[in-house]
């Protein structure tokens, strides 16, 4: 019979090292704990199939991979970026030898 309450597990190798209702909180709590261990953690949802957290695998995005242009950083009117063109071109007149 399947639990009526969503829970997740923390898993340190084969040892359940603590099991908590599924909230937020809760999930952040685990995490805290899992990043103190040395071993294999991994935390479980019993509201999904496979693992929610594994310390085996690298979450931190890819620093190599190319950001969307969110409007802001390194993408204002003359600053080389190509976003605003006549502004770039305006910006090395300064230059001209």
């Amino acid at each position: 019979m399947k639990d009526e309450k969503a829970t997740y597990t923390l898993w340190i190798g084969v040892s359940l090292i603590a099991t908590r209702p599924h909230t937020t909180e809760n999930y952040i709590d685990l995490l805290g704990i899992a990043s103190e261990t040395s071993g294999h953690a991994r935390i479980y949802s019993t509201r999904e199939d496979a693992p929610v957290y594994d310390s085996k695998i690298d979450y931190s995005p890819d620093e190599d991979e190319p950001v969307a242009y969110d409007g802001y950083e390194g993408c204002w009117p003359g600053d080389g970026s190509g976003m605003d063109d006549l502004a770039d071109y305006n910006q090395m007149e300064g230059y001209d030898y």
